[in-house]
């Protein structure tokens, strides 16, 4: 890898700035605010041509991570000029996003509602007959104006921006109702725009590039994002008239990063990366268009509550998958973005992606902190650097430097301050040695301390908890409450690892994979010599053999870890808590037998473990009415989206066989 040097870091910089106490960061961005002023020779000139040449100018300036300069030309003219009005909607909305901090979101929606009224003026207004015609026959665009189908086209942008904020402010049943509206428009609009450039593409009619990739860009994100959803939130979609055909979407997103000209060509190209090095690595995105017959642009609208809901909280389980990448393709597309934007945090982001998904953890390193250091403006973006860097650390087995980012992350993020929280002990606990007094060189009773306030930070996104911080709080709240017994948590940093699906990646790198089995040999034992002392001792020993078998499994011992596997599912029965390892050790063996081609096996033990039925076969008689509903564990939805990503790649294979 030729990776370019990490760049010396500013007077600004981050590492600069920290005080001993943590808040170096907010005060670098929080001294000076900004004085947004309008350009008084403007005043006269300020008409569609030039809307259009300062949102490409703006543009810019935010792909070279100039977002304060970006906003100073936007926001001033933001209450009179579409384009401008658009332009800044879009960049507190990336603050929103990247903060998740109420009094931001509540700037965002101002600033995208004002957006949205922008757009509003400027769009064709439809009289009675017009919309009737729409409404039977689809709405045609062939009279329209170029500024009113740039105002159509961002008008559903800034309804989608705005949906997503929606259900970020609160909880409130209205919250989704609004939410579910703003989304079922904008999807009518995308709909309705695609049909018309589907249809002037076929009958060779120019089209306006710019324009057209908005379009590509919207329908190649919604057919994306739905098609990737379990199979029974699907049912339920398409019983609706939704369903997202995942080709189609990346075919349109494909052509649209291609039309270099268009301003929105990144964008197209930012979901690709994203799709491919972060969702088919983490979520098993790869191998799930078998649900669909036809693109988003062919079906009716509705349903859109369920839609929302589910793509809100699911998307921030980080749900686990096949990891099944095109390293290749991605990396043509990676280089080609960055030829155009060269220090645009972002595809450096990606570009560390990259490194990861091939094993490369010391290059991915390097990949992060240049990102890190390519910009100081917008603080939330080195939140993403430390979170990859953490598991980057913790994949090579330095505990207490993950611990270090994880601690960075707590202080400085306001994701989840649970997880974070969490997460930094658990990287402590791996370092514990025979001291009981000392754990990663803190004193035991400050690791009790910090899994006590582990509940605390508890929080609610869509009305709903976030699945993960279920996960870690009740084992924080098992710990403190066991905290006399000498082994408590076992391999807590690993089973968080195998939550985020990173022995995907560690199976990439045999060195460090090795070591986790190893620190699984010896941790079995330990489980082992206290398990008289130990109430949760069953619980342990299947965490520990599900941990074991999956690094069996990434080092090509498959018998091995076949016998792990069963191993556990055999002792279910005597879980008390963590009846998760219990599905995972299912689903792992399932997966075992996809990867050696046992297709009917594979998907046998697939489809018991998604109705929660994959017991009665071992445990017949003992307790079948515990067999028949192993539901409601935690983990779950990870757990499934796993087991949808397996029955879709069998699917395939079989389809494959029929062909040849």
């Amino acid at each position: 890898m030729s990776d370019a040097p990490v760049p010396e870091r500013s007077d600004t910089d981050v590492s600069d700035v920290q005080s001993a106490d943590g808040d170096g960061i907010e005060e670098e961005f929080e001294d000076a605010l900004p004085v947004f002023q309008r350009d008084p020779e403007k005043e006269e000139l300020m008409d569609d041509v030039t809307g259009l040449k300062d949102m490409a100018n703006i543009f810019k300036m935010v792909m070279a991570n100039k977002y304060m300069e970006a906003e100073a030309l936007a926001k001033p003219w933001a209450d009179s000029c579409m384009y401008h009005s658009v332009c800044n909607g879009v960049i507190v909305f990336l603050r929103a996003i990247f903060s998740l901090e109420r009094d931001i979101i509540e700037e965002a929606t101002a600033a995208l509602t004002q957006a949205l009224g922008r757009c509003d003026l400027r769009r064709r207004k439809l009289g009675i007959v017009g919309s009737l015609s729409g409404m039977m026959f689809g709405r045609q665009f062939d009279d329209y104006s170029p500024a009113e189908l740039q105002a159509e086209i961002m008008y559903a942008e800034c309804d989608l921006l705005l949906s997503m904020l929606t259900f970020l402010q609160d909880e409130s049943l209205t919250s989704f109702i609004k939410g579910a509206l703003r989304i079922r428009n904008c999807f009518g609009t995308y709909k309705e725009l695609y049909a018309w450039l589907d249809t002037c593409e076929r009958n060779g009619i120019e089209i306006d590039s710019d324009f057209a990739t908005g379009v590509r860009l919207g329908i190649g994100c919604f057919n994306v994002v739905i098609s990737v959803l379990p199979g029974r939130v699907l049912k339920l979609l398409e019983f609706v008239g939704f369903s997202g055909d995942r080709d189609l979407g990346l075919h349109e997103l494909t052509v649209g990063s291609e039309s270099h000209s268009s301003i929105r060509a990144p964008m197209c190209a930012g979901f690709l990366l994203a799709y491919h090095t972060v969702m088919t690595s983490s979520m098993g995105y790869e191998v799930m268009q078998q649900h669909t017959t036809a693109g988003l642009g062919k079906y009716n609208t509705g349903g859109m509550l369920v839609f929302i809901s589910t793509l809100i909280i699911d998307k921030l389980q980080a749900s686990a998958g096949l990891g099944e990448v095109d390293v290749d393709m991605v990396e043509e597309l990676l280089q080609s973005q960055l030829e155009q934007h060269p220090t645009f945090v972002l595809f450096h982001y990606f570009k560390g992606r990259v490194q990861l998904i091939r094993g490369n953890f010391d290059n991915a390193m390097v990949c992060f902190q240049y990102a890190e250091c390519v910009q100081t403006q917008l603080k939330q973006a080195y939140h993403l650097c430390w979170w990859e860097q953490m598991w980057c650390q913790g994949f090579k087995s330095n505990w207490l430097d993950a611990a270090s980012f994880a601690d960075k992350l707590y202080t400085h993020s306001k994701w989840s301050k649970s997880a974070f929280l969490y997460l930094k002990v658990s990287w402590l606990l791996m370092s514990r040695d025979g001291d009981t007094s000392q754990i990663g060189g803190v004193a035991k009773e400050d690791i009790v301390k910090m899994l006590r306030l582990v509940p605390s930070y508890k929080q609610r996104i869509a009305g709903k908890s976030l699945p993960l911080e279920k996960f870690v709080i009740a084992k924080a709240e098992r710990y403190v409450n066991n905290e006399k017994l000498k082994l408590c948590l076992p391999l807590s940093a690993l089973e968080m690892v195998y939550a985020w699906n990173g022995f995907v990646l560690l199976a990439h790198n045999r060195t460090c994979l090795q070591d986790f089995l190893t620190c699984a040999w010896l941790e079995l034992a330990k489980v082992e010599d206290g398990k008289d002392q130990n109430p949760y001792y069953c619980d342990d020993w299947c965490v520990v053999k599900v941990l074991q078998g999956v690094c069996f499994s990434g080092l090509g011992r498959l018998d091995e870890a076949i016998s792990c596997f069963t191993s556990v599912i055999e002792r279910a029965q005597d879980v008390q808590h963590d009846h998760y390892a219990v599905a995972a050790a299912s689903l792992e063996l399932g997966l075992l037998h996809l990867k050696a081609g046992r297709l009917m096996e594979a998907e046998q033990i697939l489809e018991k473990t998604k109705a929660g039925k994959f017991l009665e076969d071992t445990v017949a008689g003992t307790n079948l009415e515990k067999t028949k509903d192993y539901k409601g564990y935690h983990l779950e939805s990870r757990i499934h989206f796993r087991i949808h990503s397996g029955l879709c790649k069998i699917a395939q294979l079989k389809k494959e066989q029929m062909r040849t």
